[in-house]
């Protein structure tokens, strides 16, 4: 009944729920790019630089021939961080103005596609390199 009298703070606990509401999926594309920054790129990087080391007959991944797929397989994994940064200042943002609150889902979306799109073409691109 409040709200519907224009009170303000109805009005605000309400914008709260909302933004509330969009950080759900938020928080699963943060977890997902944690993960693939994590897990994902340790399983890559081990995976790639044991057979470059392999192929190349060298004994530590700093030899020339694993250089490149070192470079990329970092790269990426300090993109999956910035991911990881981004989802946190697009929640923290939802939830300091719930006006953008709406905007949260479809961030949330880009950034679960970016982390995905980004662990698979770094990983292709470093499994090339040498």
């Amino acid at each position: 009944m409040a709200e519907s009298l224009g009170d303000p703070e109805a009005g605000r606990l309400a914008a709260r729920r909302q933004a509330a509401r969009v950080t759900g999926p938020l928080a699963i594309a943060g977890l997902l790019a944690f993960v693939l920054a994590t897990i994902g790129y340790l399983g890559a990087g081990f995976g790639v630089l044991t057979d470059c080391t392999n192929a190349s007959s060298c004994t530590e991944t700093s030899c020339a021939p694993c250089r490149g797929p070192n470079a990329w397989l970092l790269a990426g994994g300090i993109g999956e961080w910035v991911l990881v940064a981004t989802t946190i200042g697009v929640g923290a943002t939802a939830l300091i103005r719930p006006a953008l609150a709406r905007m949260a889902r479809p961030a949330a979306l880009a950034i679960g596609v970016a982390a995905l799109v980004q662990i698979s073409l770094t990983t292709f691109i470093a499994t090339r390199s040498y």
